[in-house]
């Protein structure tokens, strides 16, 4: 990504769209959610009531509503999209009688420079695919106070895979719409066109997550059609960036166990973030299918899912960097190459998980299809239920005093 190129707020501005609003015509049930989340990091309301909140990224304000019920003392909101400004207000303000601790921000993240430190700093769905998402974390991180929480999300190519094939699929269906002999690069399409075209595959797609609150257009926009120029972000990278001054706290999924008596955890014995890599090493197979929780494997295998799960990615997304004339034929040859891919992944998948097997096997034999000139069956009975567990949240401690020194 160059730097004239800003993830995520490039294309929402030139669309005018902020595609991350929630479904809260049913108030307690998206309360009820967000109290989950919260409750699996260890975000209590006793945290947030009274307290100095920065939340980077809110979208639609949605979320925030959630957040604000707890009355923190003061809550700034701060994002570079003038939509999700222009939305996270008017939630805010339709909810809620008093405002006036509220204060959101119109400001590119980059820019943003204050001497207050906060209780709690928020940021979901932003770091993961930006140009340096480690130099983003830090900077994120040093708004905290000592003692302050952290919440982040992470996703990376394994826990994202699902999502990056459905963005192969998305350009086959519209390949198909238009003929083999035109070119389908999304730049030259109207994008009404394009969203009428996906939305019946999109719709059924996502009728298989239970817990789906987004717009099908809105999930297609922020998953499928924008570019992603950036780097994912890891659990494990998230906590090594972190590791030299936060502590992991809490996750959702919740991942990390700690059978260790508290009086043993001392001095070096400490080492929470050690742990934490360590256990989720063995755990990288269950991010690849939310469906099913397996037991843990060795690390070096989850190493094994993990790399070629990049190679997919890395290979997809090649299609939005490629020069327009050269979509046609890059197209085929990534279907090639991710084909390949598939075929070692089902091998990998079928030692534990023949639910997700099925899954992988099903779209490599319609890609092969595909390839040999067939249209693009989009009736895929094994594949439409698989998603991965997409993003993770995070929760950390900034450490006190005591546990810096040695």
């Amino acid at each position: 990504m160059s730097k004239s190129q800003q993830a995520f707020l490039d294309y929402y501005k030139a669309h005018n769209i902020s595609p991350v609003a929630q479904d809260v015509s049913d108030l307690n049930k998206h309360f009820q959610r967000r109290n989950a989340l919260y409750r699996q990091c260890g975000l209590p309301s006793a945290l947030i009531k009274g307290k100095d909140i920065l939340e980077v990224g809110p979208g639609t304000g949605h979320n925030a509503l959630f957040t604000n019920s707890f009355a923190p003392k003061n809550y700034v909101l701060l994002d570079g999209n003038p939509k999700s400004c222009e939305e996270t207000e008017r939630n805010l303000q339709e909810h809620f009688d008093d405002c006036s601790n509220i204060n959101v921000i119109q400001s590119n993240f980059w820019d943003f420079e204050t001497e207050s430190k906060f209780d709690l700093v928020c940021c979901e769905g932003t770091i993961p695919w930006q140009n340096d998402p480690e130099a983003f974390l830090l900077k994120l991180s040093s708004f905290v106070k000592p003692g302050g929480l952290l919440l982040i999300t992470s996703s990376d190519a394994t826990s994202y895979l699902s999502e990056v094939l459905r963005r192969l699929i998305a350009r086959i269906i519209l390949s198909d719409s238009l003929g083999s002999e035109n070119n389908a690069h999304i730049s030259l399409l109207n994008t009404t066109d394009v969203l009428d075209t996906l939305r019946p595959f999109f719709t059924e797609q996502l009728s298989h997550l239970k817990g789906m609150s987004r717009n099908v257009d809105d999930w297609v926009h922020d998953n499928i059609l924008q570019p992603l120029f950036g780097k994912p972000l890891s659990i494990s990278q998230a906590i090594n960036t972190l590791s030299e001054n936060f502590d992991i706290y809490g996750s959702s999924p919740q991942t990390i166990t700690d059978w260790r008596w508290y009086k043993d955890i001392h001095g070096d014995n400490r080492n929470y973030n050690e742990r934490a890599v360590e256990l989720f090493s063995c755990q990288i197979h269950n991010m690849l299918d939310y469906r099913m929780v397996y037991p843990e494997q060795a690390a070096e295998f989850g190493d094994e899912i993990a790399k070629v799960a990049n190679e997919i990615m890395n290979n997809i997304f090649l299609l939005d960097k490629v020069a327009v004339d050269d979509y046609p034929s890059a197209l085929k040859t990534v279907v090639h190459s991710v084909s390949g891919s598939l075929s070692i992944l089902e091998k990998l998948t079928e030692k534990y998980s023949n639910e997700t097997s099925l899954s992988i096997q099903e779209l490599k034999q319609q890609l092969s299809c595909w390839s040999q000139g067939d249209k693009f069956n989009t009736h895929l009975l094994k594949f439409s239920p698989w998603f991965g567990r997409g993003q993770q949240y995070l929760s950390f401690t900034k450490k006190s005093w005591f546990e810096v020194t040695e």
